[in-house]
């Protein structure tokens, strides 16, 4: 298997089979319950199917109400509205991920690039300053500096 077939609905499918041949066995195990949303959500990328979407949402915010301060679930939850076009929420989401992860560059790269969208441009500046002076180095932080540049 190709790493272009892995990154396919069919790939995603595949790995959801696993993960949940696993839940099976342990289904309260928060690490495969993460893992299992963000296949989700990636199957829901994959294939743009708005259902799925759904799901991988829901998964994410059970995550979240059951651990609050996880700050990949924050994270994960937020790219969930995002794609599904609610900005608001995956703003909400990413916002308390910065709080909750100070030193964390993908926060605020996830905030300047949803704000750059937008046409927030002063915000999306607020935010990328704050990535570019925790690692200036961080590629994602380079592409949007880029994009933000007259």
């Amino acid at each position: 298997m190709t790493a272009a077939e892995d990154a396919s609905a069919a790939g995603y499918t595949r790995a959801l089979r696993r993960v949940e041949a696993a839940l099976d066995l342990s289904p309260g195990d928060p690490i495969l319950r993460a893992e299992h949303a963000a296949f989700m959500l990636r199957l829901a990328q994959a294939a743009r199917d708005a259902a799925v979407l759904e799901s991988a949402i829901a998964e994410w915010e059970a995550l979240v109400t059951d651990d609050p301060v996880h700050t990949r679930y924050r994270l994960e939850l937020g790219s969930g509205y995002a794609i599904a076009g609610d900005d608001a929420a995956a703003e909400e989401q990413w916002l308390t991920a910065a709080d909750l992860a100070p030193t964390s560059t993908r926060p605020l790269t996830n905030l300047a690039a949803l704000y750059l969208d937008a046409g927030r441009r002063a915000e999306a500046a607020t935010a990328l300053g704050r990535a570019r002076a925790l690692n200036p180095a961080d590629p994602e932080v380079i592409r949007l500096t880029a994009l933000m540049a007259p």
